[in-house]
């Protein structure tokens, strides 16, 4: 019986002494915050959504979202460089986009 007790004392001595060093009060993981590095994220603007082209003769002008706009406009940092009956062409930088109409029922 008492080697008993002597085995119970040593399991359960280990834990209560644990539990006395740790502060109940603290929070988790106090001391093994994750150090956090902030990189630049590089955002790019989405392309304007293109709903209408219209042409006449004295040029063509389009409707990018919902703004009429003509060539040399700019749209969310895109410039429009070009309108034709087809589409619009816009250029950001050194790269350019070719915006369609899409062609579900068109009517002439």
């Amino acid at each position: 019986m008492a080697r008993f007790v002597i085995y119970l004392i040593l399991l359960v001595a280990p834990s209560c002494l644990a539990a006395t060093e740790q502060d109940p009060t603290k929070p988790l993981n106090w001391q093994n915050v994750p150090t956090t590095t902030h990189h630049s994220v590089k955002r790019t603007a989405s392309l304007p959504q293109l709903s209408a082209v219209f042409c006449a003769e004295s040029g063509c002008q389009a409707v990018l979202n919902d703004d009429l706009v003509a060539v040399g406009s700019r749209v969310r940092g895109y410039q429009v460089t070009q309108i034709n009956p087809e589409g619009v062409v816009l250029r950001r930088g050194q790269r350019q986009w070719r915006l369609t109409l899409v062609a579900t029922d068109l009517k002439q």
